[in-house]
């Protein structure tokens, strides 16, 4: 295994993995008190665009740490990851605003919030996973 692969292997288990567990505990808790689960209350709370934070700001710090990237690489995944880190604390803002001020409106965009949260995690992924990789890369 090549020191990239393993780089973006610890960085899915230790930092992607690791982030959205209190999201698979939160729903493993309802499943044995045979609650309902719902993905929108699941996705929705703001826990995964922490955990889409969480993941981007390492990949950031593995881009910008690395000897081994050219600095136009650098500028371009540091700022997609940026984009994503920002999209993250903007929507998180919102939904706390929504949820403090008008909780009828937090109700009501809760599965938009979930869905776009979803979106930005997996963009996390997908960018964050990528720079971590590269940043292994000659």
């Amino acid at each position: 295994m090549t020191e990239a692969s393993q780089k973006l292997m610890k960085w899915l288990l230790f930092g992607v993995v690791v982030s959205t567990l209190p999201i698979d505990w939160a729903a493993m808790t309802l499943y044995i008190q045979s609650k309902p689960i719902s993905l929108p209350e699941l996705l929705g709370n703001g826990d995964l665009l922490m955990a889409t934070c969480a993941g981007c700001a390492v990949a950031q710090g593995e881009v910008f740490g690395s000897d081994k990237m050219k600095t136009e690489m650098k500028i371009l995944l540091g700022f997609l990851a940026s984009l994503i880190v920002i999209g993250a604390c903007l929507v998180f803002s919102s939904a706390t605003v929504m949820r403090v001020g008008d909780l009828l409106a937090y109700q009501l965009a809760l599965s938009r919030l979930a869905l776009v949260s979803c979106i930005l995690f997996f963009l996390g992924v997908i960018f964050g996973g990528f720079a971590v990789w590269s940043s292994e890369r000659s």
